[in-house]
């Protein structure tokens, strides 16, 4: 626990591989780990050795260079990911299955990404996605298959840039909207 690499300056290109394992009762907290951490361009989370929740906010917030996340084992739910790739204007693919619910500002400022994967139904919080004008059709309809049913409960808000937008297609504004979802 704790900030270990925050604010670190690694060599140009880092690449860093971490595998969590289960070493106590207590959900592992990555929260601020590797906030605004400078030269990091990709990172390999290996999930697959904990059953716990993962705290992961703001774990990689303001990494500005970060272009790839690759999350192995990622069924495990995240007790957190609130600011996780908050302002990493590089980052182009998240690998592995997100399978989360506090997604705050989760992905704000992330111009440039394209792929991205949701666990079905693992989404019940409001999710933000208007600066990521490159997200491919897949990606787009994993975040819609990842909204849960909130139907009878209090609506949520996924916000998509105008051009992701634009190539909605009917069904999907109805699969969005059918799930008690706000379409922003």
């Amino acid at each position: 626990n704790g900030r270990v690499f925050y604010n670190a300056v690694f060599p140009a290109g880092t690449e860093i591989d971490i595998r969590v394992n289960e070493i106590s009762n207590q959900n592992a907290i990555f929260a601020n780990q590797f906030a605004y951490a400078r030269n990091l361009v990709r990172v390999k989370i290996d999930f697959s050795g904990t059953t716990k929740a993962v705290n992961m906010g703001s774990t990689f917030a303001g990494c500005v260079e970060l272009r790839k996340a690759e999350l192995i084992g990622a069924s495990v739910p995240f007790s957190a990911i609130a600011a996780l790739f908050q302002d990493c204007t590089k980052l182009e693919t998240v690998t592995g299955t997100i399978n989360a619910n506090n997604l705050k500002n989760a992905f704000d400022k992330c111009y440039l990404l394209k792929d991205i994967r949701f666990a079905a139904e693992s989404i019940s919080s409001s999710i933000n996605f208007a600066w990521s004008t490159q997200l491919t059709d897949e990606s787009v309809q994993s975040i819609i298959d990842g909204l849960a049913d909130l139907t009878g409960g209090t609506a949520q808000t996924l916000t998509l840039s105008t051009d992701v937008k634009a190539k909605l297609t009917e069904d999907q504004i109805s699969a969005i909207t059918g799930k008690n979802w706000t379409l922003a």
